[in-house]
């Protein structure tokens, strides 16, 4: 406990220069409630936390990233997206494109989806059935495939067709830094056309060292599907998680942050284990997670009116290695202002560090 405690105590008193880091999950998806009045509210949600920065993940379509942005304003100068032509220039959108826009996909594709899979349950059911009923299916973009995947049937149109001007952010991920940004780029974990494909930005930040602001691949549950070469969800896990410590082996100091989809079993928060073989990993080898030794609170929660969660669970992370941790809290956890819900489905992480 006096180990834990003695980086506090320093930083208190000797007023050492410090940085906040979070990580969120915005769930700026129609498939979690209340998709229209929190997208309102994320961005003025997040300037609000006055961090130095802010990996956030599921900003998928590009208005809701304009938004944040826009709320973010002079604070934030620093940005990457996939839709970022460098940091802090957001690529321009076309005037008349959207993720699913052809002929094809309206005359012939939307009609067999309506017919065939109105009643598949999940998106990766939806999926299934799209891919296994509607030959036009292996014709769709990635952008689109996913679109489809994260909007569902109810708010495919709205979001992937009509959304006129607007482009799909693949993998959601949105990195935000008040710190100098440099060789920031955006990696996928697999190449090839997959449901939901996942990746990671990795930068290096001024007086942090070398971040991974990820979103790595959820237990979905049978059947596993993605068009990889693994045998189950949690395989794939694994695998992301293995690819992250080894991209960043060589960086003296180095962050992995965001939505794992993996965490501990701590029964003194009755928070449950979930694919806890990639948590580990990572511990051993050399990243440390405060938030988890000190507090261990859950971030997808039974009590969090958006998630549907069954089981307590800790899924987002800020892992540090060769960096000292000073403070870790949960953050976005609370109702928005006059509403009956928090900002996403997920809560968020804030960990304080001393400033190299």
């Amino acid at each position: 406990m006096v180990s834990l405690l003695l980086p506090v105590l320093l930083g208190l008193c000797c007023g050492a220069d410090r940085v906040d880091i979070v990580t969120f999950n915005t769930g700026l998806t129609p498939r979690v409630g209340h998709y229209e009045e929190r997208r309102q509210e994320v961005g003025a949600a997040i300037r609000a936390l006055d961090a130095e920065v802010v990996c956030l993940q599921e900003v998928w379509y590009s208005d809701d990233m304009e938004r944040i942005l826009n709320a973010a304003g002079e604070d934030f100068l620093f940005t990457y997206s996939a839709l970022h032509n460098s940091a802090g220039t957001l690529g321009p959108t076309p005037a008349m494109d959207a993720p699913c826009m052809t002929l094809g996909f309206t005359t012939e594709f939307m009609p067999c989806l309506m017919a065939h899979c109105m009643h598949a349950d999940g998106e990766m059911a939806l999926l299934t059935c799209a891919r296994d009923t509607c030959h036009l299916f292996e014709t769709l973009e990635q952008p689109c495939i996913t679109c489809l995947a994260l909007s569902g049937i109810e708010h495919l149109m709205s979001r992937c067709v009509e959304n006129v001007g607007s482009r799909f952010n693949v993998p959601g991920l949105l990195l935000l830094s008040r710190l100098p940004l440099r060789h920031v780029r955006m990696h996928r974990f697999f190449d090839g056309a997959q449901f939901i494909p996942r990746g990671y930005i990795t930068a290096e930040v001024e007086g942090v060292g070398t971040i991974a602001c990820t979103h790595t691949t959820a237990d979905l549950g049978p059947p596993y599907f993605a068009g990889l070469e693994f045998g189950s969800w949690r395989e794939q896990n694994l695998a992301e998680l293995r690819q992250l410590v080894e991209v960043l082996k060589e960086a003296p100091q180095a962050v992995i942050m965001g939505d794992l989809n993996a965490g501990p079993y701590i029964p003194a928060t009755h928070v449950q284990p979930e694919i806890q073989e990639s948590f580990w990993y990572a511990l051993r080898h050399r990243y440390a997670d405060l938030f988890t030794e000190t507090m261990g609170l859950c971030t997808w929660c039974c009590y969090n009116p958006l998630s549907g969660a069954r089981r307590n669970l800790l899924l987002d992370h800020v892992l540090v290695r060769n960096l000292t941790a000073i403070a870790a809290t949960r953050v976005l956890d609370n109702n928005l202002p006059g509403k009956t819900f928090p900002a996403s489905d997920h809560f968020g992480i804030r960990l304080t560090l001393y400033r190299r």
